[in-house]
């Protein structure tokens, strides 16, 4: 299943010096950002860690496979103007540039609601995903080290969710 094309609002690409002024201007997120950069590093760069207990420890320790196998999935949560859409459009740019991969985002358009019809809504999301896990297939090069990555946004998802009576649904 590959998403309609008006599932996505925008398709951007960093590295991109506009994200990255946008980025660094973002205040009061600081051990957000560093949190958030030192963790996406570390999913995209499974060796890392690696080499980290190598070094460190002479040897792989079991904890990193708890680490690697966790899916690459970050879930900004927070009250209204928090800063959460703004470092998720954005935190792509400082990813691409260290790791010299290209990030791209995919921003899901509140047009995935649908027109009410019963299981629309479910079928353009699951399309939306299946078109991101194909992206995200792709970009595996060797050693499970991407050669890009994919950010999926739901910008105000409980808009996807309004109320039964406005979108009209039945069930």
């Amino acid at each position: 299943m590959t998403a309609s094309p008006g599932v996505f609002d925008e398709v951007r690409s960093f590295p991109d010096p506009g994200a990255a002024r946008r980025f660094g201007a973002l205040v009061g997120l600081d051990t957000t950002k560093l949190h958030l950069l030192k963790e996406a590093r570390l999913l995209l760069d499974p060796c890392a860690l690696e080499t980290w207990a190598q070094r460190h420890h002479g040897s792989s320790t079991s904890i990193l496979s708890t680490f690697r196998d966790r899916p690459p999935l970050f879930i900004f949560a927070g009250d209204v103007g928090t800063g959460k859409t703004a470092l998720a459009e954005s935190f792509g740019d400082p990813i691409a540039r260290e790791l010299g991969i290209g990030v791209t985002l995919y921003c899901l358009s509140l047009t995935a609601r649908g027109t009410g019809a019963v299981g629309q809504m479910t079928a353009l999301l699951a399309g939306a995903f299946d078109e991101i896990r194909d992206v995200a297939k792709r970009s595996l090069g060797s050693a499970g080290k991407p050669k890009q990555a994919v950010v999926l946004l739901i910008d105000e998802a409980d808009a996807l969710a309004q109320s039964r009576e406005a979108a009209q649904m039945h069930h």
